[in-house]
């Protein structure tokens, strides 16, 4: 049997999180999950990029566009319209996108431990 052609989609680890590259051109997205089971969506675009957390695919979108009104207990969204250098990151830019949603995840873990116990405020 010949080998499977099959493509298999780059994935990127972090520290607490994983994520499949869902787009490798412009705009270039990750969708993934945090350890503790919160969905999180990443997408660079032209001059900027976006990145959501919430409890699924679409809320973190919707987050992320900050197209949802208001967030809900639980949820983080951050829209970045300045470029690294005046191009989005792209697939070749992994070294500089998995520090960069280190921190965002490090971010939404300290807004918890501002609020109380993570468990008591995702209910």
């Amino acid at each position: 049997m010949p080998p499977s052609s099959r493509y298999e989609r780059p994935r990127l680890a972090g520290d607490g999180w994983s994520a499949i590259v869902t787009c490798e051109a412009v705009p270039y997205q990750l969708e993934g999950q945090l350890d503790s089971g919160e969905v999180l969506y990443w997408r660079s675009r032209h001059r900027g990029w976006q990145f959501g957390i919430a409890a699924s695919l679409h809320r973190a979108v919707n987050v992320a566009m900050q197209t949802h009104g208001e967030m809900h207990c639980g949820e983080m969204g951050i829209r970045q319209v300045v470029a690294t250098d005046g191009h989005p990151l792209g697939t070749e830019d992994a070294d500089q996108v998995v520090p960069m949603i280190n921190a965002l995840v490090h971010v939404y873990r300290a807004g918890f431990q501002l609020l109380g116990e993570a468990s008591d405020v995702r209910k």
